[in-house]
């Protein structure tokens, strides 16, 4: 038993107490597996007499049958009876800017839906073109074709009216045009702001300020590709990103693996906390580490992982 405990102490790199722990929840999970095997042995359920439960079925069925039958006649009765004529549809043509709710309703418009509409125009929206009326909201594909024949709109906006509305200009969207057409000029990206970042096209404040929380948590970038594992950050943004982000300060931030805690390994996004703990036991139990050789030595940490941490530890 001694062997065991201390093969699976070395292999999981465990404390003792924690491979007390696993053998115990070993043992037990053995013993819930074998359960139900054992169970069969110990009960035995008495055979069904079958016969006698499908004689019983066929006694009731047969007490029950007038009085289903009489309930069904009594219900298909009464569906003739309240049954409703269908709602005849009138079509005639019309301006959807003008007419009435119960206009709509003539039109086979659900009452919900011509409310909808007229709370649209009393708010200062108003139809120009037949094809305005699929903007409301829930509006039927099914519905719209049938009353587009009806519609007293034009299909389509005129020459006119269409180059009015292509070449309006806000004041909102000339700020914008204003705003992308400032020079950037290059910056450390290691040492740059919110309000930098956001200088580049397609970089607001969420993702300026989510860039600037990863870099500090790293310890600074030293390498513009770690850029691409900031949460939500596009592809485009990146490549227009990087023809103005440099790294020119390397002094990154390292964490001592020799003297850290398992809440100071953890801070970092390259380490989770399982990792944290197996780094910290395997300290304990081999000593401190002094290349990243040694750490390589830990079972879950592969060799990606191990150059991509490399550069956020040291060993004395």
């Amino acid at each position: 038993m001694n062997e065991i405990k201390n093969w699976i102490k070395s292999y999981f790199s465990f404390s003792n107490r924690e491979t007390n722990g696993f053998v115990v929840l070993v043992i037990i999970m053995a013993i819930l597996l074998m359960s139900p095997f054992c169970s069969r042995f110990l009960m035995k359920k008495p055979a069904k007499n079958w016969d006698s439960d499908l004689e019983k079925l066929e006694i009731l069925a047969a007490q029950l049958e007038p009085q289903f039958t009489a309930k069904k006649a009594k219900k298909e009765m009464n569906s003739s009876k309240t049954s409703f004529p269908k709602k005849v549809v009138k079509y005639f043509n019309f301006n959807p800017n003008e007419i009435s709710l119960s206009e709509w309703e003539k039109l086979g418009v659900a009452t919900y839906l011509g409310k909808r509409i007229l709370k649209y125009v009393e708010k200062g929206g108003s139809f120009k073109i037949k094809s305005d009326l699929k903007k409301i909201y829930g509006f039927p594909e099914e519905a719209y074709s049938k009353l587009e024949p009806y519609i007293d709109l034009p299909e389509a906006f005129s020459k006119k009216e269409k180059f009015k509305a292509e070449n309006k200009t806000y004041p909102d969207v000339k700020k914008h045009i204003e705003k992308t057409e400032v020079k950037i000029s290059s910056f450390d990206i290691n040492k740059a702001d919110t309000t930098t970042l956001k200088q580049i096209r397609g970089i607001g404040s969420k993702l300026s300020t989510r860039i600037v929380k990863f870099r500090d948590k790293l310890g600074g970038f030293h390498s513009l590709e770690q850029v691409k594992e900031v949460y939500g950050l596009k592809e485009e943004v990146y490549l227009s990103l990087i023809e103005k982000a440099e790294i020119t300060d390397l002094s990154i931030q390292k964490i001592n693996i020799n003297r850290a805690d398992e809440t100071m390994l953890k801070s970092h996004p390259y380490i989770d906390w399982k990792l944290a703990k197996i780094i910290v036991n395997y300290r304990k139990q081999h000593g401190n580490y002094n290349s990243i050789e040694d750490l390589k030595k830990i079972k879950i940490v592969t060799e990606e992982l191990a150059i991509q941490v490399q550069p956020y530890i040291s060993f004395q």
